[in-house]
């Protein structure tokens, strides 16, 4: 028979102690043939020593193994473009509504959309002046935003790109370099 059996508990099953890196956690299995699963019980050495001197079998079948705890700290995986960040900044500048930041919106967007935080909704083409509108939809929340496309050459894209993730990392003065860059495109 198999069983699929779950991994080691954070802490004693007994007294509730969280285990950390270098304890002695004992795993004590308890299994019958009938039963397709079993039950798990890991306890520090304190406890173990209690319930080996009790001697609890009690009729029970029962597979024993110890180990050392080694808890790896949770790697963070750099992200290049912060999602939250990039998304209030886009917030802010779309409630600002100053048309110098009109590329940097737009390349937030599409940096967004990449990401998948925004699904484009509908691209509208205002009859009067000819301007594109892009509609987003924020795939978790359903905010939606409406980004102007100021028609960016491809040539300027990575000017602007540049920008912006400069102002994503902090290393660009906010106000006045963004605003004469935004001018030149």
């Amino acid at each position: 028979m198999n069983w699929e059996i779950e991994k080691r508990h954070r802490q004693c099953d007994k007294c509730s102690c969280i285990f950390v890196t270098g304890d002695v956690c004992h795993t004590a299995f308890d299994y019958s043939d009938d039963e397709e699963a079993g039950a798990r019980q890991d306890l520090c050495d304190k406890c173990w020593s209690e319930v080996k001197s009790g001697n609890q079998n009690q009729g029970q079948k029962k597979i024993y193994w110890q180990g050392i705890v080694r808890i790896k700290p949770p790697e963070e995986k750099p992200e290049v473009i912060k999602k939250n960040s990039a998304e209030d900044m886009l917030r802010n500048m779309v409630h600002s509504n100053d048309p110098a930041k009109i590329n940097v919106s737009y390349i937030l967007g599409l940096m967004l959309e990449r990401k998948k935080v925004f699904i484009v909704i509908d691209n509208i083409v205002e009859k009067e002046t000819g301007r594109k509108l892009i509609v987003y939809e924020n795939s978790k929340s359903g905010e939606n935003f409406i980004i102007t496309d100021p028609g960016i050459t491809p040539d300027k894209v990575g000017e602007v790109q540049k920008h912006v993730i400069e102002l994503l990392d902090g290393s660009a003065d906010n106000e006045p370099a963004a605003q004469n860059a935004e001018k030149e495109f």
